[in-house]
C-alpha cells in the first residue's frame, strides 16, 4: 500500500453462485482508486490500474455491487 494510502474494506453475502461472502476492498491514491474483489474457493478480481471514480462504478456494477455500496466503498476511502 502507497505511503498516506486509506483502505476500506466491504463485506457482503450473495445469494447468488452459492452465497458466499466477498470483499470489495478500495485504496486511495493520488489521482486514483485501486479495486479488489475477493472471494473464498473462487475467482478474484483487481483493477489492473488506477481507476477514476466514474470507472469503478461501471466495473464493479458490471459484477453485480449495488451503485450505494460502491459509493460507501469510495467515500471511505477517499472522504476529501
Amino acid at each position: 500500500m502507497a505511503t498516506g494510502a486509506t483502505s476500506r474494506s466491504c463485506f457482503l453475502a450473495r445469494r447468488t453462485g452459492g452465497g458466499r461472502p466477498v470483499s470489495l476492498d478500495v485504496v486511495y491514491e493520488a489521482g486514483g482508486n485501486r479495486v479488489s474483489l475477493g472471494r473464498p474457493h473462487a475467482e478474484s478480481w483487481y483493477s489492473p490500474r488506477l481507476l477514476t471514480a466514474t470507472e469503478v462504478l461501471e466495473e464493479l456494477s458490471k459484477r453485480g455491487w449495488c451503485s450505494t455500496e460502491i459509493t460507501d466503498a469510495l467515500y471511505a476511502a477517499n472522504p476529501d
